[in-house]
């Protein structure tokens, strides 16, 4: 569905929806009843201080530290409550590649439609593909999207804690109270 860590476009998905209504359900069943298998197969980022980069966002500039072990990279990286308010329509892992789309539910953007693209080596870098489709005010269609490239750049600097970001500028931002493991967050 998605080639080349880029997220489908518009066209393309609608007639592709239309060629596969029909293994969408098979889909689900098989993604619903691999939850532990699938758990497996997600990205683990090696431990210690990673630099965030992007060429399409400005604010993309960011230095965090991870530890797998206690919160996970789609809850700090793509959508802070994932577990909580998205719902996994489809996932794909082709080698180092995977592909991620969702429905998600917010009180703060309302319905969203999200599409991730993953790919890297998640042990000294990776590359994040973000698009989120959700209805305006107006009622047309609001996409927004973001590539991100992030850099392992060693160990974690005293003080800054696993899932703390430091922006640049140097203000820190705390992770949520609420995460995740690592292995839950596609589960349904």
């Amino acid at each position: 569905m998605v080639a080349n860590n880029e997220l489908p476009d518009k066209a393309f998905r609608h007639a592709g929806s239309r060629c596969s209504v029909a293994l969408l359900g098979l889909s689900l069943t098989v993604l619903l009843a691999s939850g532990p298998a699938l758990a497996d197969d997600l990205p683990q980022r090696k431990s210690g201080l990673w630099a965030f980069t992007s060429q399409d966002n400005a604010f993309a500039d960011w230095k965090m530290c991870v530890d797998d072990t206690s919160y996970n990279l789609v809850e700090s990286d793509i959508w802070s409550d994932f577990r909580d308010e998205c719902e996994v329509q489809s996932f794909d892992r082709d080698g180092a590649s995977y592909k991620l789309a969702a429905k998600c539910l917010s009180g703060f953007t309302g319905a969203a439609d999200l599409f991730v693209a993953l790919d890297g080596d998640f042990s000294t870098r990776y590359r994040l593909s973000i698009r989120t489709e959700s209805a305006g005010l107006g009622g047309e269609m609001v996409v927004q999207s973001s590539t991100l490239d992030a850099e392992f750049v060693g160990a974690c600097p005293e003080g800054l804690a696993p899932g703390a970001k430091e922006m640049r500028g140097g203000m820190v931002v705390l992770p949520p109270e609420k995460t995740a493991p690592a292995s839950d967050w596609a589960k349904p």
